[in-house]
């Protein structure tokens, strides 16, 4: 392949005799160029996205969550204590009760999840870095406390934390329905506020935590839980743990990690970045059809150099060559370029902050990151753009057709 690099790499920087080669080389090489850049620019923008995202998920997501297979709560028997014990990798673990509750604050009420834990859930999450006032459960068997999260105290109006008036919390008592004492169908308690959270809102406007004894008094479950949740070595390849987890515990319980809890926000994550990365394709595809044009006319230009190679002994085939690689070379110089100039602009945004997102938001500049998969990306696009357009101008290239023409 080095002849037909040669005389290809001769004939780019030839002067042409029709300035039109020119042109649509350099339109073609340009529209490569910010292709190129644009596809290295947004992969970077989505994965430092991503990276934020699972950074927030992870002051609140467990590795590993292990729910009931079907209902709300279930029993956490020995067996299957021994069974977590027995797995290599937890470095922490943590029983949780939750579900709904009707919570009152003076004449506020609102609707949000009791999530009761035990004394070890502060080792399980980054929960503590999320506190913007007081601490976190005192775990006071008298006087149970409670963490809300900045959505609900905004709605209940649970502003001084050292305030004595209690936050009420009410659920339904299953079973028969007392149709002459209402009261009677509610089972109520008293929670005294401790601290304030703020995750994101999802989170914010949803969770209020308290101890798992509270939990379970309040929803009458007894020793039953709604999940277990684990904390992992680093070193645990966590994909490995959840399949052999899954598979000790059986089908009773579900095993879910991370990207399982979240799915909805990871998977749209995911579709917004390949359709752009689809979109990019096509646009440096349609930049790339320049180059077919500038190799097409280059070849009649070239007709007279063409016959005097096929003359000398140089097969069709090898002619081929030639102007695919003139093609390559367009497109990979354009595309290294955008390329360069990509790298340049990610790695402005990480040290100086270009783009900001504006107050109010968890950072103030744009997130993006290198990514080694999406570096891989690129460069197999463009190669695979550049080899088919080169591909396409020259497949039909007959030396009996250039003596005609």
């Amino acid at each position: 392949m080095r002849l037909p690099f040669h005389i290809a790499r001769r004939y780019l920087f030839a002067k042409k005799s029709t300035n039109a080669v020119n042109w649509i080389t350099g339109i073609s090489s340009l529209g490569v160029m910010v292709g190129t850049a644009a596809m290295v620019v947004v992969l970077s923008a989505f994965a430092g996205l991503d990276t934020l995202v699972r950074s927030v998920y992870v002051s609140f997501d467990p590795d590993i969550k292990v729910v009931p297979a079907t209902g709300k709560f279930a029993a956490w028997t020995p067996d299957q204590q021994d069974v977590l014990l027995s797995m290599d990798g937890v470095k922490h673990y943590s029983k949780v009760v939750e579900d709904k509750a009707l919570f009152r604050h003076h004449e506020r009420e609102y609707i949000a999840t009791v999530k009761g834990v035990d004394t070890k859930y502060e080792s399980i999450t980054d929960i503590d870095s999320s506190l913007t006032r007081g601490h976190f459960l005192s775990f006071n068997k008298e006087k149970h406390g409670a963490v809300l999260g900045y959505g609900v105290s905004v709605y209940l109006g649970v502003s001084n934390l050292a305030s004595p008036a209690p936050i009420h919390v009410y659920v339904p008592r299953a079973g028969k329905v007392d149709q002459f004492n209402p009261m009677g169908n509610v089972r109520f308690k008293l929670l005294y506020p401790e601290g304030i959270f703020q995750v994101q809102p999802e989170f914010d406007a949803k969770y209020v935590f308290t101890s798992i004894d509270f939990a379970q008094q309040l929803f009458d479950v007894d020793t039953l839980i709604s999940g277990m949740e684990i904390a992992l070595d680093s070193q645990t390849h966590l994909a490995d743990f959840k399949d052999e987890l899954s598979e000790k515990l059986g089908e009773d319980w579900k095993v879910l990690d991370r990207d399982d809890l979240q799915v909805a926000i990871f998977k749209v994550l995911k579709s917004e970045g390949l359709i752009t990365y689809l979109v990019l394709t096509f646009i440096l595809l349609v930049a790339s059809f320049g180059i077919l044009s500038s190799v097409n006319i280059l070849i009649l230009e070239k007709k007279k150099d063409l016959i005097t190679l096929w003359s000398m002994g140089a097969s069709e085939k090898l002619l081929r060559r030639i102007f695919m690689a003139e093609g390559l070379l367009i497109s990979i110089g354009g595309a290294g370029i955008g390329f360069l100039l990509g790298v340049i602009i990610v790695f402005l945004q990480q040290q100086f902050g270009l783009v900001s997102i504006g107050a109010g938001y968890i950072v103030e500049y744009y997130p993006v990151e290198f990514r080694a998969g999406d570096i891989l990306q690129v460069i197999l696009t463009i190669l695979a753009v550049g080899i088919s357009i080169s591909w396409l101008a020259v497949r039909r290239l007959k030396i009996e057709k250039l003596k005609l023409s």
